[in-house]
């Protein structure tokens, strides 16, 4: 599947262009439709963004910190084969149509949550992808495990960062206090604590994020801990 955000003078567009190139008026009604009061709060998400990468793109768009992250709002427009598109609500959007912060939120909240989120493990992760013998898949599966956290589409499922409850979740199967590695976007990776040296997983981060991760996907450089004991997200030092 591809990811991909459109903006709402974007969709606004495309009802235009698909009105002139048909000249059919469902279709306009339906493009017209997506930039609703009814169908936003049906389909408005999270994602989660750096603040500092995202300086020039946050000035017009709502969101909510979490550390140096900051939970923007999206409405999806597309789920499909064809892939996922959706496109950024901004201040000026929301006025339009009559939609408080308020009303929002628990929106987004509700319709987060209801994607559904996936912790495994990344044993099982590899598991998945690649056939190996029983006594390799033990031997993945003894001792200190690391954790992937996303959502059940794999796109977007960074913002599961948001779900206390589901952080407490993971803190149980850990048995304590984890660091987590913002791998993209769309999928965090937990750490038990333990002996772990911070700065080897800054370096980590950077390589995969300078190496492997699309531009507009990086979430950020900086390794976060959680405390099981307070609940709470801090970038670790």
């Amino acid at each position: 599947m591809e990811s991909g955000d459109i903006t709402i003078m974007q969709v606004e567009q495309k009802a235009f262009n698909i009105y002139q190139e048909y000249k059919n008026p469902e279709l306009e009604r339906y493009a017209k439709k997506l930039t609703e009061k009814e169908y936003i709060l049906a389909n408005v998400e999270y994602q989660l963004v750096n603040a500092e990468r995202n300086i020039e793109r946050l000035q017009d768009v709502p969101g909510k910190k979490i550390a140096d992250l900051v939970a923007i709002y999206i409405t999806v427009v597309n789920n499909g084969e064809k892939g996922f598109t959706s496109y950024v609500l901004s201040n000026k959007c929301l006025e339009a149509v009559g939609i408080s912060i308020e009303e929002l939120d628990a929106a987004a909240s509700r319709n987060t949550q209801r994607v559904g989120f996936v912790v495994k493990t990344m044993s099982e992760v590899i598991l998945e992808l690649i056939e190996m013998s029983d006594e390799i898949a033990a031997e993945m599966n003894g001792g200190p495990q690391t954790y992937v956290l996303t959502n059940s589409r794999g796109i977007n499922g960074a913002n599961i960062l948001l779900y206390k409850e589901q952080l407490e979740k993971v803190a149980e199967r850990i048995m304590g206090d984890f660091y987590i590695l913002p791998s993209s976007i769309h999928e965090l990776i937990a750490i038990p604590e333990e002996d772990i040296d911070v700065k080897y997983l800054r370096e980590m981060v950077k390589t995969v994020n300078d190496n492997e991760v699309l531009p507009e996907e990086i979430l950020g450089y900086k390794i976060y801990k959680y405390s099981r004991k307070t609940g709470e997200i801090e970038v670790a030092v």
